[in-house]
């Protein structure tokens, strides 16, 4: 008989997205990967150091939630990043991308060097077991 998948602990598992060698960089803020036979897609709302918000780059959110319309990725999530000095990420967060999407939808977006994007609140993603203070 077999025995039903597990779900992924997806905190665990974002929190370890930008070492974590199942993950690959598809954008300078987007990564995919394959996780116990799920495709999953993530985009990264930075936090830089001059910065007191996460800045979500809107087409990234739009095609991410887009792919996983369509059926290319199993799962899609948001995940909330301090970028440090040294060029490395941190981890303050995840969130399910309908759940982003559904709370973004009536929010204004600023323009930015990238293009339009979502600035959001350090406080926007819950708290997990993994999350960085």
């Amino acid at each position: 008989m077999l025995e039903p998948k597990k779900t992924p602990n997806w905190p665990e598992v974002l929190s370890a997205v930008f070492t974590d060698p199942r993950f690959r960089s598809v954008g300078a803020y987007r990564l995919v990967g394959e996780v116990d036979g799920v495709s999953v897609g993530v985009v990264v709302a930075t936090m830089n150091p001059n910065f007191p918000t996460h800045a979500l780059n809107k087409g990234d959110l739009d095609r991410l939630a887009e792919a996983k319309r369509q059926g290319k990725l199993d799962v899609g999530f948001v995940v909330g990043a301090r970028a440090e000095k040294s060029g490395e990420r941190t981890y303050q967060g995840s969130m399910a991308i309908d759940e982003v999407v559904e709370r973004l939808r009536h929010e204004p977006t600023r323009s930015g060097r990238l293009g339009p994007f979502y600035p959001l609140p350090s406080s926007f993603f819950p708290l997990d077991d993994y999350a960085a203070f």
